[in-house]
This record gives C-alpha cells, structure tokens and sequence, in this order.
C-alpha cells in the first residue's frame, strides 16, 4: 500500500531541479509528475478482473467464501490502484469508450462455463455422497446433471433476455442529455 509513495519520493530525489538560493534542489509540479511513469493501460486491470471472476464464478460450489474474500480484496485494490493513479504515475490521457468491448465477450463465455461447470462440481458431490452407489444411479446422476444444466443455461437466457443492458432511467437521461446538447448546438 505505502510503496507508491516510496517510489514517488525516490523519483523525486532523482529528479533534476534547480537549487534555491540556499542550495535546496527545487523541482516543479509539472517535473515531478513528467520524471514518474507511465501509467499501463487498463488492459492489465480488465484482466486481472476477469481471471477473479472466472475463478469466483467456475468454482463458486467449491468455495462458497470466495465472495467474500474477492469483494475484501477488490475493495484494498480500488484504493491502491488509485494511489498507483494519482501517486506513481502519470496521468493517463483520457479515451472514451462505448463499451467494455471484448471483455464482454469473455466475461459471457465464462459465465456460460461457470454454469456447466458448477453443476458438473455438485453432480460429483452427490454421486461420491452415495457409498454404495450402483451404475443405475451413476446414469441418473449424468442425467440429472444434463437435465438441470440445461435448465439453469435456460433460465440464464431468460435472464438475459428480461433484463434490459440500460434501465429506463438511464435511457430517458441519455435522451435529455442529447436533447440538451442539441439546443445548445442549435443556440449557437
């Protein structure tokens, strides 16, 4: 957490700035912040996200704390991704974006996977729960594995398919703000 801070502070140490009158080395704002690195793209962080979420989401019978535990740690690293912003390196130049773009693609596959894998996970636990289980319900256990996969990937598509990707009070903002911008444009 604090090593953003040495780093900035061994940064500018380095740095060349002019001596005052009484020979203190003077940096400015705008050297300071030019003499620190570069900020990485946000692809780093968008990965990093998505391998949580397949790891939380594949595994999720298997580990019903990781949550928990991924929510605790998305917390400390929203905070010091933040201070890496702000404290040890430079600004990254802004970019507009519509979309998540091939991420949602990902997180999509993952998310059909976690579903065939989760209820291939809680197949196995009840089959090994059975001592004396004999090849009937072994089937039956493949069967009902099939049955209810495909009824959960349904309900998935349902899901998606009921909710909209913006509420409706996003949409009406978005038109307001159009319209807005519009009279401006049309103002001028």
């Amino acid at each position: 957490v604090g090593l953003p801070y040495v780093k900035k502070l061994v940064t500018l140490w380095r740095s060349h700035g002019h001596a005052d009158s009484e020979g203190h080395k003077v940096i400015s704002k705008v050297d300071a912040e030019r003499a620190l690195g570069v900020y990485a793209t946000v692809y780093d962080d968008y990965l990093e996200l998505a391998v949580q979420f397949g790891y939380l989401s594949l595994f999720a019978a298997v580990m019903p704390l990781a949550p928990m535990l991924a929510l605790l740690n998305n917390a400390l690293e929203m905070r010091t991704d933040a201070s890496k912003i702000a404290v040890s390196s430079r600004r990254p130049l802004p970019w507009r974006a519509k979309d998540i773009g091939e991420w949602w693609w990902v997180l999509q596959a993952v998310s059909y996977l976690a579903v065939v894998t989760n209820t291939a996970l809680i197949a196995m636990a009840w089959h090994s729960q059975a001592h004396h289980a004999s090849e009937t319900f072994a089937a039956g256990t493949v069967v009902l594995f099939v049955v209810v996969e495909h009824a959960v990937l349904l309900l998935k598509a349902l899901v998606a398919l009921a909710v909209p990707d913006k509420p409706g009070w996003l949409e009406l903002a978005i038109e307001d703000e159009a319209r807005s911008a519009e009279r401006a444009t049309r103002a001028r």
